[in-house]
């Protein structure tokens, strides 16, 4: 599991193993790092960063010296929604946070990985691509190895990773869908939380009414960009916090914790270009509620 193996396909014809790390996106400083130590081959033998690559050959790059394991591994249920030698997605649960910050040194969802990791086997970084807050729920992408990482790295920058998020909020909408394109910034007399602000950075959430119930709706929207709270407070703005969230005025009466899932991720796979749609099931907490 040290070694990763890749099977020249028409779309690596006519590339050298320099233009294909640079088709990964790997930083250049990887890219000499793999020549000098010689941690790439192509049909068993150490590859020259120029020679042609040609159909059928196959890609050997030694992970060793890039990998192993950046978390303390810590043991506990995860659950995997999708998985094979390059990627995972998980269904986070609420009530824990990604990685851990300045308060939260351990019990983060990245030291479980790494225990999941460690129980399989991979001495790999946790390459996280996204964040989800403490209680959200859902699809959390995970790349396995670096190669990996880098090309959904830059299919986040270019906006070919969607997601698609399911949430629980107070009121009746007067529309079915819309588009909300507000800056959001650092609410400066309220630690943590965020506002709309002209100042700010540029902030698109797309809505979808799913089905109005009493005194709430389930929503259904997409993230044109991923700010921190970037749903929470698009939707308090507009007089619909989510249920649950009492940092942006969300009542607790029916859910004690944010009613926001994310239900769908749909993303390249970074080394077969097969479109990969990944759903996960709503939790208990959230289900009952519609």
């Amino acid at each position: 599991m040290d070694f990763l193996s890749i099977r020249v396909t028409d779309r690596f014809i006519g590339m050298t193993p320099t233009t294909f790390l640079a088709d990964f996106a790997v930083a250049q400083a990887k890219v000499t790092k793999l020549f000098h130590l010689h941690a790439f081959s192509v049909n068993g033998k150490v590859a020259e960063p120029f020679q042609p690559l040609v159909k059928g050959d196959v890609i050997t790059i030694d992970l060793k010296p890039f990998e192993g394991l950046d978390f303390v591994p810590e043991y506990g249920e995860v659950a995997v929604l999708y998985e094979d030698e390059s990627v995972v997605v998980f269904n986070k649960p609420a009530g824990c946070i990604v990685h851990p910050d300045d308060k939260t040194k351990t019990g983060t969802f990245v030291n479980l990985v790494a225990g999941y990791f460690e129980r399989e086997g991979l001495d790999r970084k946790v390459g996280y691509l996204h964040r989800l807050d403490r209680d959200t729920t859902g699809c959390l992408l995970v790349a396995k190895h670096f190669l990996a990482h880098a090309k959904l790295a830059s299919q986040w920058d270019h906006d070919i990773v969607t997601r698609t998020y399911l949430a629980l909020v107070s009121g009746r909408f007067h529309q079915k869908q819309g588009m909300i394109d507000l800056p959001l910034g650092r609410d400066r007399h309220v630690a943590g939380r965020f506002r709309v602000n002209p100042d700010g950075e540029r902030a698109v959430t797309r809505f979808r009414v799913l089905r109005h119930f009493d005194g709430y709706a389930l929503v259904s929207l997409t993230l044109s960009t991923g700010k921190t709270h970037q749903i929470r407070v698009h939707m308090s703005h507009l007089g619909h916090p989510l249920l649950g969230d009492t940092l942006y005025e969300g009542s607790t009466d029916r859910i004690a914790r944010t009613a926001l899932h994310a239900e769908t991720i749909v993303f390249l796979h970074p080394l077969t270009g097969e479109k990969i749609s990944v759903v996960a099931p709503l939790p208990i907490d959230f289900a009952r509620l519609i």
